[in-house]
């Protein structure tokens, strides 16, 4: 919700420029899989033998997913957005990442309903 009460602060229109918002959010789960690869393959990672075996396009599904979950705690103001998000994640080439991560995803949800916006 950090990422709300930026675009708040800012005076962004949310509506207007839910492209740009969108390729944000996409810029932002591909920087955290880089920085996943990256942490996996220095030093500390290689004396101890880490492995990092995840695949790009399940932390894109994980991320979109994550940002969809928290911006429908706000359905009115990032409508566009969540329509956006919710067609992505909708595409066949995620299906297989919904039915693997999908246990993951709702263990999640009751943890988050504690939380409130």
């Amino acid at each position: 919700m950090r990422m709300h009460y930026y675009l708040k602060s800012w005076g962004l229109n949310i509506a207007k420029h839910n492209a740009f918002i969108h390729k944000t959010i996409q810029q932002v789960i591909r920087y955290t899989y880089a920085i996943l690869r990256s942490k996996s393959t220095n030093k500390v990672a290689t004396t101890h033998q880490a492995q990092c075996n995840v695949q790009k396009p399940a932390v894109l599904w994980l991320g979109s997913k994550a940002f969809h979950t928290v911006l429908s705690h706000k359905p009115t103001a990032y409508k566009s957005l969540l329509k956006s998000l919710a067609f992505e994640l909708s595409l066949g080439r995620n299906r297989r990442y919904k039915k693997e991560f999908g246990q993951l995803v709702k263990q999640s949800m009751s943890m988050l309903t504690d939380l409130y916006f």
